[in-house]
């Protein structure tokens, strides 16, 4: 059983946390943008970054690792640390996994990437993150989706109702003119 959970607002762990212990992150990713990512990872002591670019934990791949150590968001210690660049969808999930196991002395944990751009997120930005008990959509999606169910189910019935309303009064008061006009 854990000792602790919690949702980071970017992929890291906390530093110097504590002596003797293992970390393990996962959930999804959203990429923003089709195209080739490159992923980097570091931390003290040895950590291992795990991807599934189709969403599903099963199929899950190591694509970078620290077999040492290296310091805090220290991307370039070791060639490992770096994947070879993977090809993502936008808006697809993809499954990420980070395992961690510290030693004694300092402790850290990242994960950064490449987008398709060129543009670094070192760390990997919280919105980009959904946790695996979350739906599937990205936050972003999620959001369009929410705005479009209030479109649909409350603003259009309440739009056509007010059109109705204005039509029967347009009505009653082309009557009303009728009548003046007649008298």
């Amino acid at each position: 059983k854990p000792d602790g959970s919690s949702a980071p607002e970017i992929l890291e762990a906390p530093a110097n946390w504590g002596d003797q212990y293992g970390t393990r992150m996962r959930g999804f990713l959203h990429p923003p943008a089709t195209g080739n990512y490159t992923f980097w990872v570091s931390g003290d002591d040895q950590v291992e970054l795990w991807i599934s670019p189709d969403g599903d934990p099963a199929r899950k791949q190591l694509v970078a690792k620290v077999t040492g150590f290296s310091g805090a968001r220290q991307w370039d210690a070791a060639p490992e640390q770096k994947s070879a660049p993977l090809r993502l969808t936008a808006e697809q999930k993809v499954y990420v996994e980070v395992l961690h196991k510290e030693s004694t002395g300092d402790d850290s944990v990242s994960v950064g990437w490449q987008l398709p751009d060129g543009k670094m997120e070192r760390p990997v930005p919280g919105g980009r993150l959904s946790a695996p008990t979350t739906s599937a959509e990205s936050p972003s999606k999620a959001m369009d989706s929410m705005v479009a169910r209030f479109r649909e189910e409350l603003l259009a019935p309440a739009q056509a109702l007010a059109g109705q309303r204005a039509a029967e009064a347009a009505k009653g008061l082309a009557q009303l003119q009728a009548l003046l006009n007649a008298s």
